[in-house]
């Protein structure tokens, strides 16, 4: 057990073996006084696209134009980009309001091929922002993925619409499968964020530990996630990964010959804690590796690691050392 906790914990070691208490930074966060109740969860898109930035700055007139068509079926409100900015290697941002020349502006970005970050943001009534596009590069790493999210504000879709939106992401996805050449994706209703899928915010990773490996390597495990030719030979083929999901209560959608999506079997509002545990249990082969330290945060959907959700802390002290 110690050798577990020593792999999971590079401090172990080092740290006071005060087994009187265990620290849950979670029921920390959330008992603070003063704390908010958690805010309402709202659907996040996770995409790793296997683009370079000069062949995605042919294809994003179409991913905006994908996302209007998306709003225009889900919702009555008026939409509209408002506003962009990016960000180049060893520069400053760059911000803007939208008008005709901006999606020329973001595609002469991308075709230097050094953008670190770029986002979108589709607003309202009231220049109200709704729905943000964002994108995380490594120009450094050409063969890494671009690693892109799509996360809207908790008001965009009343709750009632959740299962039926979601199933328009997933379509979305889907079709955005080859034109972006996507190595993986995923469909989650959570504490959504920007860029960080649940799983990096729980594991305290983001696009500079996921993006290296994203052709083999998944952000989690969610309601539906987009699986392809490295991530189905890791998993024995699509075959076995469809058997695997029917024994589990799980479903499997072929998109191409390299390409399928692992879902639960119902609606995004049923996935309960049992379907994120099969999900887990089926994708275990193509998660990364990576050891839990600590989040303090609404709670998440993800299960904590058996023996790592916990750390060892003087008695009397309400926070353990994160430093030896």
């Amino acid at each position: 057990m110690n050798d577990e906790l020593r792999t999971a914990d590079p401090w172990y070691d080092q740290r006071p073996e005060m087994k009187q208490r265990e620290f849950d930074a979670v029921h920390f966060f959330v008992n603070q006084p003063g704390c908010p109740p958690a805010p309402r969860p709202r659907l996040g898109v996770y995409l790793d696209s296997g683009l370079s930035q000069r062949a995605l700055a042919r294809e994003l007139p179409r991913l905006i134009d994908d996302m209007l068509a998306v709003l225009g079926r889900t919702t009555a409100l008026p939409m509209r980009p408002h506003q962009a900015g990016y960000a180049l290697a060893g520069r400053a941002p760059v911000d803007r309001w939208w008008d005709a020349e901006t999606p020329g502006t973001l595609a002469a970005a991308l075709e230097t091929g050094q953008v670190e970050a770029l986002s979108v943001s589709v607003d309202g009534p009231d220049d109200e922002e709704f729905w943000y596009l964002s994108l995380a590069a490594l120009p450094d790493r050409p063969d890494a993925a671009l690693d892109l999210s799509l996360v809207p504000s908790p008001d965009l879709w009343p709750s009632e619409a959740t299962d039926a939106v979601a199933e328009a992401l997933l379509d979305l996805v889907v079709s955005w499968t080859e034109p972006l050449s996507l190595l993986t994706a995923a469909v989650t209703y959570d504490q959504s964020d920007p860029q960080r899928s649940p799983w990096d915010r729980w594991y305290g990773t983001d696009h500079r530990t996921t993006a290296p490996v994203a052709h083999n390597h998944v952000r989690g495990y969610f309601w539906a996630n987009l699986l392809t030719a490295g991530h189905l030979a890791r998993l024995g083929g699509l075959t076995a990964l469809a058997d695997h999901a029917v024994r589990e209560g799980l479903s499997v959608r072929r998109v191409s010959g390299n390409a399928a999506v692992l879902r639960g079997s119902g609606p995004v509002g049923e996935f309960d804690d049992r379907g994120l545990a099969a999900t887990r249990t089926v994708l275990g082969p193509v998660l990364i590796d990576h050891p839990y330290i600590c989040y303090q945060g609404y709670p998440l959907r993800i299960l904590p690691d058996p023996g790592t959700a916990f750390r060892r802390v003087p008695p009397g002290s309400p926070m353990p050392r994160w430093i030896p």
